[in-house]
Formats: C-alpha cells, sequence, structure tokens
C-alpha cells in the first residue's frame, strides 16, 4: 500500500496546467511513498498522449481516459476508487506543488 494517492481530474489545458502541476510534484515531493492517478475527461488536446508517455518513465503514474467528460466530482470519483494509499488527495489540475508541501500536508493530516 502507498503512503499516499495524489488524485487529479484533467480536461485539456496540457500546457498551462496538468504539465506544470505533474512536473511540480514530481519535482517537489521527494520521501514521501506516493502515487499520482490522473483522470482525464476525454480531453480533445495533446493530454492523454503526454499521460500515456509520462507514465512510461514515470512509475509513480496512473491515469485513466474516459470517453465522454463525466465531469469534475464524478472524474474524482474514479481516481479515489483506484487509488492505493493511505492518505488521499485531490488535487486541481492547475495546482503547482511546491517544496515538501504535501509531505507537510500528510504530517499534519496524522498529527
Amino acid at each position: 500500500m502507498k503512503e499516499v494517492s495524489i488524485i487529479i481530474a484533467s480536461f485539456n489545458g496540457l500546457q498551462e496546467t496538468t504539465k506544470p502541476c505533474l512536473e511540480s510534484i514530481f519535482d517537489h515531493t521527494a520521501g514521501l511513498d506516493y502515487e499520482v492517478i490522473v483522470v482525464d475527461n476525454a480531453s480533445q488536446d495533446a493530454t492523454q498522449d503526454f499521460l500515456k508517455q509520462t507514465a512510461v518513465v514515470q512509475s509513480r503514474l496512473r491515469w485513466f481516459g474516459n470517453q465522454s467528460n463525466l465531469g469534475y466530482a464524478a472524474a474524482n470519483n474514479v481516481g479515489l476508487d483506484a487509488a492505493q494509499g493511505e492518505c488521499l488527495i485531490l488535487l486541481n489540475s492547475d495546482t503547482i506543488v511546491t517544496d515538501q508541501s504535501l509531505a507537510r500536508l500528510v504530517s499534519f493530516v496524522r498529527a
């Protein structure tokens, strides 16, 4: 079981939101046993191709591509259902994670 599951619902906006969000997670979450689950709501841009390629090199990333836009809440539910972590974190796709912020959040939740 992972320590943390980070769930992100996405829809389009690859360059503006999803890619910078994922990069910030991978760059600033050292020392935490985590997985990232992205549920894409049938983006029409290159989001799904990017997620497929990124999952090959980032083993922490799992992604699900919906056939239609299920909406934010339903996409989060898909991610929550797939999550394997003790602690579940829902992030908006436009979130930029800073150094150790998720580790501090998990520490606070456990206290």
